[in-house]
């Protein structure tokens, strides 16, 4: 179109104008349609998903808030024996240590004593006579630290017994409750 004398469209430039735009928007339609799915598409997909009575009974699975309150008071009767279980430990391992001290000072006695006897031969007999005596000490810490042993091992044993007692006890409470609710 010469602009230079005319500065309107012609018939013929308006109808070659709407061809190109009439073709331009076919095949945008096409290249939209290729891209799209089906129904037939779209009805496999929808029925790929879950349906209601399906996704009720895997919500049915899930816990309650009444069974997570359960767990979570169990966790927390599990943590306070878990720390006094450390408490003890700590305590145990405070008294080995201090034993462990005591047996070091006995042994660091023990070795000025063996010096003794080899740098003085006549006081063997008195030097056996303390060894002696450091020994049935050992011997009745020994004997204490054994004792110490079994009351732990005992203590133990019945705090075991108890926890699970107490457990059978809370599922009967639980049972009773829930029985006393229906």
């Amino acid at each position: 179109m010469n602009q230079s004398k005319n500065q309107y469209a012609t018939k013929k430039d308006l109808a070659a104008t709407r061809r190109e735009l009439l073709d331009k928007i076919e095949s945008i339609k096409k290249e939209l349609l290729s891209k799209l799915a089906s129904k037939d598409e779209l009805k496999l997909e929808v029925a790929k998903l879950a349906s209601k009575e399906e996704l009720k009974l895997e919500v049915a699975k899930l816990a309650s808030k009444k069974d997570l309150a359960k767990v979570i008071n169990r966790l927390d009767k599990v943590e306070y024996n878990v720390e006094l279980l450390t408490n003890q430990v700590a305590i145990n391992t405070q008294d080995i240590q201090e034993t462990h001290k005591r047996l070091d000072k006995v042994e660091y006695n023990l070795e000025i004593l063996a010096n003794q006897v080899a740098n003085n031969t006549e006081e063997i007999k008195e030097t056996h006579r303390k060894l002696d005596m450091l020994l049935k000490a050992m011997d009745g810490v020994m004997s204490e630290i054994n004792i110490s042993r079994a009351e732990r091992a005992a203590t133990d044993h019945a705090l075991r017994r108890h926890e699970t007692r107490l457990e059978n006890h809370e599922t009967r409470i639980q049972f009773l409750e829930d029985k006393r609710q229906i």
